[in-house]
């Protein structure tokens, strides 16, 4: 058993678990269903 790294809840595996995973890849500006391409 592994604990999540950010809010400490109880996980099978990895470092976080799926809701803080979820969180950081929207902060880190990864949208799971790529839209078009951000061109700048």
């Amino acid at each position: 058993m592994a604990n999540c790294n950010i809010c400490n809840k109880e996980i099978e595996e990895g470092y976080i678990c799926v809701d803080c995973a979820r969180i950081q890849r929207q902060q880190t500006g990864q949208p799971t269903t790529p839209k078009a391409p951000v061109t700048s």
